[in-house]
């Protein structure tokens, strides 16, 4: 099983090669790509892929490949993931997990938000296309279902929510007979040290365990759906918690085992 996750130095990219790691061992040849290789490209963290790549050893994983890529750089993109699929041999599982988050953003944080979310997202699916086409393969999207009768999702912070809905419609428009697409998004917020997601008190949420979320993007990744937007209960069984609805949900019961 030949997988390339986008953002993996940290966070839920992190823990989503982790659990793909955990889950299929042996089987599993990852590919690590990201801007920080040797050197942290975010503040609040010192997290590179050679963390991940380390973290990845204790699995007997059958190959970990970490590529350094500068996704602002379309060209080095284009190179960085050619370069991940040819050294696999091939490519059977797409991780788009690369984001950033700007709720309010400057015009150099807004370039930033549309460099990164959009088009780096629509390039990494295009040049994986091919490959992924061979193997019949699967992409999964971390990006929210759209929304647009809901319009207090977008007004708050419009070229943010804007960046994220660009990359779930370009998800969908790869999902074909051959490719596998779709998208997936935390019912509830997900627990984190990202000062830009504090709570109305100030203080870190108290949400879903990365752990929880990157098992339900490794499940959809291996189901056989095609061409949706999901929510991570939808895709297994996860415990209430007491965390706010992340601001792209909606409540809902249905998918979630009682205490």
């Amino acid at each position: 099983m030949k997988i390339l996750i986008t953002g993996a130095s940290r966070g839920i990219g992190a823990t989503i090669a982790k659990t793909f790691a955990q889950k299929y061992q042996e089987k599993a040849e990852i590919a690590l790509l990201d801007s920080s290789l040797k050197q942290s490209s975010c503040p609040n963290t010192s997290k590179t892929i050679i963390d991940t790549l380390n973290l990845l050893k204790t699995y007997r994983t059958k190959s970990i490949i970490p590529i350094e890529v500068d996704v602002q750089d379309p060209n080095d993109l284009v190179v960085s993931v050619n370069k991940a699929i040819t050294k696999m041999g091939g490519l059977d599982i797409l991780i788009n997990n690369t984001s950033v988050l700007y709720l309010n953003p400057t015009i150099k944080e807004m370039n930033l938000l549309y460099t990164i979310n959009t088009q780096a997202s629509i390039l990494t699916m295009k040049i994986a296309r091919d490959a992924l086409t061979e193997s019949k393969g699967s992409i999964v999207t971390i990006s929210p279902p759209i929304n647009l009768a809901k319009l207090d999702l977008i007004s708050p912070h419009p070229e943010y929510t804007i960046s994220k809905y660009s990359m779930t419609l370009a998800t969908l428009g790869n999902a074909s007979n051959k490719i596998r697409a779709n998208c997936i998004w935390p019912r509830y917020v997900i627990s984190t040290k990202n000062p830009k997601l504090k709570d109305s008190n100030g203080k870190f949420s108290n949400g879903r365990l990365a752990k929880d979320f990157a098992l339900a993007v490794v499940e959809l990744a291996k189901s056989t759906k095609n061409a949706q937007t999901l929510y991570d209960d939808e895709i297994i069984e996860l415990l209430p918690i007491q965390a706010p609805i992340d601001r792209f949900a909606h409540p809902s019961t249905k998918h979630l085992k009682k205490n």
